[in-house]
């Protein structure tokens, strides 16, 4: 058992927070959410993007999305292009987060 939840960005109030079954794919759940909520949202709160995890990052929910709805999240692994970015980061070339933490951008289209 899950929570998918839709929060408010300033101060992150959760404004829709359906169960999720332990054992269906987020994939599908995500394109129903977004398709049921979030763009209703977009008109009464003023939805700019959208911030999801890698579940959220698949052809159809991109397709369903448009180029008109901009988005942030983490390319899965499982992508030829993401498997090719962490074969190449160069470690030397990171930027430190904190003590425990680097990054490097990626830039893709």
């Amino acid at each position: 058992m899950g929570l998918n939840l839709i929060c408010e960005r300033h101060a992150a109030i959760p404004v829709f927070m359906p169960a999720a079954s332990g054992n269906a794919s987020d994939k599908p759940d995500f394109r129903r959410i977004i398709a049921q909520h979030v763009l209703q949202l977009s008109n009464h709160l003023g939805v700019e993007y959208i911030v999801a995890d890698s579940s959220w990052y698949t052809e159809k929910t991109r397709e369903m999305l448009g180029a008109h709805r901009p988005f942030l999240t983490r390319v899965p692994e499982t992508r030829k292009e993401a498997k090719d970015a962490i074969c190449k980061v160069n470690p030397a070339a990171m930027l430190a987060i904190d003590e425990a933490y680097s990054s490097q951008v990626v830039l893709s289209n």
